[in-house]
């Protein structure tokens, strides 16, 4: 899967989220964990962690020296995260819209786009 990784070789480990295993990455306990520019960040402008690549299509402009898994030599890596709201089944359709106009319209206002971007949030 990937080049000059033995995949029989690891084992992956399951861990609550990013609070809990990005410590474990920079201790050493575990070898690589894929996370946001957000979780991430702290850790690597400290110098606890190197970003590696970044999974998106484009690089990150946070980390302009950070290749994307494509330039890195993994054609076949391109994904993003999808951020998401959840709601109670129970929610009317009308509320359901009202929140999803919402949230559309405020990615799309320009005051709204430096707050994305400190958390290395990229609306698409």
């Amino acid at each position: 899967m990937a080049k000059g990784v033995d995949v029989s070789k690891t084992r992956s480990v399951t861990y609550k989220g990013t609070g809990e295993v990005l410590p474990a990455v920079a201790g050493g306990h575990v070898s690589f964990s894929f996370s946001t520019p957000s979780g991430a960040n702290p850790l690597v402008s400290a110098g606890k962690l190197r970003a590696l690549a970044v999974t998106s299509p484009g690089r990150y402009k946070g980390w302009p020296n950070v290749p994307t898994m494509i330039e890195a030599g993994f054609p076949s890596v391109d994904m993003v995260l999808l951020g998401r709201s959840g709601r109670p089944s129970r929610f009317a359709a009308n509320i359901v819209k009202i929140l999803d106009d919402a949230v559309r319209e405020s990615s799309t206002i320009p005051m709204s786009l430096p707050s994305l971007d400190k958390y290395g949030l990229v609306p698409f």
